[in-house]
C-alpha cells in the first residue's frame, strides 16, 4: 500500500492515550487511522466512515468496550465490521465475554509488533473472504455452522451466553408458560485448580454442564456464561433451585476429596417482556453479590428490595472519589486496655463515613461493598494516611501515643509496593514503625495461603508488627496461625458475646488463648461488654481487651482527652 487512498480505514478506540500512540506507530503505514477515546466517541465516527476493522479498548468512561460491541451488533450496517479487543495478559474472562458479544480476536499488551500486525491483517482476511462468499449456499452453511458455535460453548457443550440468551427470549415469549432463570456460580473455584489442577477444574466444568443437561431435561435450557458461572431457563413451576445446587455440590465434592464444594445461586422470574435477557442475568449475578460470604444464605431472589440495595450501593459508590477529596472518612479510635493494669495499651482506628447527604455512615454499611468493587484499597490508604496524622498530631500535643492498628484488605496486602508505600506514610509524619499495626481482615486469610504468608513476612521484615483480626472464624485460622508470623491475634467479637451462655463459646476461647500465648503471641478479646466476659477472660489469662464495656470507639479529640488523663 502506498497511496492513501488504497488504505483501509482503521477505527483505534482506547481512553489512554499512550496506548492509541503505540498503536497508531504500528499501523500507520499499513491504515488510515481514526481514533476515540470512549464508545461514545466512536459510535458517531462509526456513522460517518465505512471502517474495514476497529481496535476496542474494553474498559472507558461514558460508553465501555462491551456496550459498543452491543450497540454494533443491534445495527446491521455495523455488525459485520470486525472488532479486535485490545487487552492485558490475565484477562481471559473479559476476552471470553467479548467473543461471546462478536468480537472478532484479541490483541494483548505488552504487544509483539509482528504478532498485532498479523492478527490484524488475518482478521480482515477473514472477513473480505467471508463478504465475498455472502451469495452462495455453501457460504450459507458456513455460516450456520459459525452461528452454531457461536452460540455454543466450546468446552461443555451447553449454551453459550449468546446462545442461551436467544434461546431463552424465544421460550419466554410463550403465552403459557412463565419462565425463570437460576444462576450460580461455584465459590472459591480458582481453589480447585490451585489445589486439583487446570485439567481437573476443565473436567469439573464439563461435569457441571453434563449433570445440568440431565437435571433440565427437555423442561429447559442450559448454558455457560463464563469461567464457573452458569444459568438455566425453565418453567417456574418445574424450576426446583435448591434440588439443582445441591445435586451439583455434591457431585463436585464428590469428585474432588477434601474440597467442600458451595454455590451460590440467584434466581429470576422472567415475567417483565421489556427487559432484556442479558440484562436479567446481569441483575442476577448482582444479586449473588448481596449474599456472597453468608455461608447461611446462598440462595436469593432478584427483586425490588435487591434493587433498591443496589441502587443504594451504586450511589456510595458514585460518591466515594468525591468524599475522599472532600475529607467525609474519618477514623474513630477504640482503646485496648492492659487486661492486669487497665491501661490504655493500643488502640485499633475504625473509619466512619460523614456522607454529606446520609449523615454518619458506619463501616459495614460500606466496607464490604468497596471490598466487592476494589475501591477499599484506596480507602485503605486514605485511612493509614489519617491514623499517621493523627499519631503525629499527639507527639504535636505531648501526649504519649500508643500503637494503633489499621486493616490491610487482601487487595492492598498483594501489592510488591505495600511495605514501602506505609513506610513512606511513617517517614512523612516522622512516626516510628512500632506505633502503627496491621491488621490482616479475614477476608484477605480466604486467599491463596503461600503467597499470604509471603507478603506477611515481607512486612515483618519491615519492621511491623502483625495483628490476625477475627481469629477463629474462616476456615483457614489455624492454618494462618501455624504458618504465617503473627505477633497478636484478636478472638473474634461472636465467641466472646456467647460467654457466659455458650459452655462450648467458653471452652473455644480457653483453647484459643493457649493455644495463641503456647506461641508466644499477645492476646486480645473483642466486643467486651459485661463484667462477666471480663471475669472469664482474666481466669483464661487473656492479655488484652477491647469493648464497649471498657470505651466505645471515640472521635480524635475524645481519645486525646482519654490519654491525657491516663
Amino acid at each position: 500500500m502506498t497511496g492513501s487512498d488504497s488504505k483501509k480505514l482503521m477505527l483505534i478506540v482506547d481512553d489512554s492515550k499512550t496506548n492509541r500512540a503505540i498503536l497508531h506507530s504500528i499501523f500507520e503505514k499499513d491504515y488510515e487511522l481514526t481514533e476515540a477515546s470512549d464508545g461514545l466517541e466512536a459510535s458517531t465516527l462509526l456513522k460517518q466512515k465505512n471502517f474495514s476493522v476497529i481496535i476496542l479498548d474494553l474498559n472507558m468512561p461514558n460508553m465501555d468496550g462491551f456496550q459498543l460491541l452491543d450497540m454494533l451488533n443491534a445495527d446491521p450496517k455495523l455488525k459485520n465490521i470486525p472488532v479486535i479487543i485490545n487487552t492485558q495478559f490475565g484477562q481471559e474472562e473479559n476476552e471470553l465475554k467479548a467473543l461471546s458479544k462478536g468480537a472478532s480476536d484479541f490483541i494483548s499488551k505488552p504487544y509483539n509488533i509482528e504478532i498485532v500486525r498479523h492478527r490484524v491483517n488475518n482478521v480482515i482476511m477473514t472477513t473480505e473472504l467471508a463478504q465475498q462468499m455472502i451469495n452462495t449456499e455453501a457460504e450459507k452453511r458456513t455460516l450456520e455452522k459459525l452461528h452454531h458455535l457461536a452460540e455454543t460453548d466450546s468446552l461443555t457443550g451447553v449454551y453459550s451466553e449468546q446462545g442461551f440468551c436467544h434461546y431463552a427470549d424465544e421460550l419466554r415469549k410463550s403465552k403459557d408458560t412463565e419462565y425463570t432463570l437460576l444462576r450460580f456460580d461455584v465459590n472459591h473455584f480458582k481453589a480447585i485448580n490451585e489445589l486439583f489442577g487446570a485439567e481437573k477444574s476443565l473436567a469439573i466444568l464439563k461435569l457441571i454442564a453434563d449433570r445440568l443437561k440431565v437435571l433440565v431435561g427437555n423442561d429447559g435450557i442450559c448454558g455457560r456464561l463464563g469461567a464457573d458461572i452458569f444459568t438455566v431457563c425453565m418453567p417456574t413451576d418445574k424450576l426446583d433451585a435448591e434440588k439443582i445446587v445441591n445435586d451439583l455440590e455434591q457431585l463436585i465434592s464428590k469428585t474432588l476429596p477434601g474440597f467442600n464444594a458451595s454455590i451460590y445461586s440467584a434466581i429470576y422470574c422472567m415475567n417483565d417482556p421489556e427487559t432484556s435477557v442479558e440484562l436479567m442475568l446481569d441483575r442476577a449475578g448482582l444479586a449473588i453479590q448481596q449474599i456472597k460470604g453468608n455461608y447461611l444464605d446462598r440462595f436469593t431472589k432478584y427483586n425490588g428490595l435487591v434493587k433498591d440495595v443496589m441502587l443504594k450501593e451504586q450511589s456510595l459508590t458514585n460518591d466515594m472519589e468525591f468524599a475522599l477529596g472532600n475529607n467525609e472518612f474519618c477514623i474513630h479510635i477504640q482503646p485496648i486496655y492492659d487486661i492486669h493494669t487497665g491501661r490504655v495499651v493500643s488502640a485499633e482506628a475504625l473509619v466512619r463515613w460523614n456522607h454529606s447527604k446520609r449523615g454518619l455512615l458506619p463501616p459495614d454499611s460500606f466496607i464490604p461493598l468497596f471490598e466487592r468493587n476494589g475501591m477499599i484499597a484506596k480507602l485503605d490508604h486514605h485511612v493509614w494516611g489519617l491514623v499517621c496524622a493523627f499519631l503525629k498530631k499527639l507527639k504535636d500535643e505531648g501526649v504519649e501515643p500508643v500503637p494503633i492498628s489499621v486493616n490491610v484488605s487482601r487487595v492492598n496486602l498483594f501489592l510488591p509496593s505495600l511495605g514501602d508505600d506505609i513506610v513512606a506514610l511513617l517517614d512523612k509524619y516522622g512516626i516510628d514503625r512500632e506505633y502503627l499495626k496491621l491488621e490482616i481482615t479475614e477476608s484477605a486469610r480466604t486467599a491463596d495461603q503461600t503467597r499470604l504468608v509471603e507478603a506477611v513476612e515481607k512486612l515483618k521484615e519491615l519492621g511491623f508488627t502483625i495483628v490476625m483480626d477475627d481469629f477463629g472464624t474462616g476456615y483457614s485460622s489455624l492454618r494462618v496461625l501455624k504458618d504465617m508470623p503473627i505477633d497478636v491475634v484478636k478472638i473474634d467479637m461472636n465467641f466472646v458475646a456467647e460467654l457466659g451462655s455458650s459452655n462450648k463459646a467458653s471452652i473455644i476461647v480457653k483453647h484459643m488463648s493457649t493455644l495463641a500465648k503456647a506461641l508466644g503471641m499477645t492476646v486480645i478479646a473483642e466486643g467486651v461488654e459485661t463484667k462477666e466476659q471480663l471475669g472469664y477472660l482474666k481466669s483464661v489469662e487473656c492479655d488484652q481487651l477491647q469493648g464497649y464495656y471498657f470505651s466505645k470507639p471515640l472521635t480524635e479529640d475524645d481519645f486525646i482527652k482519654l490519654m491525657k488523663k491516663s
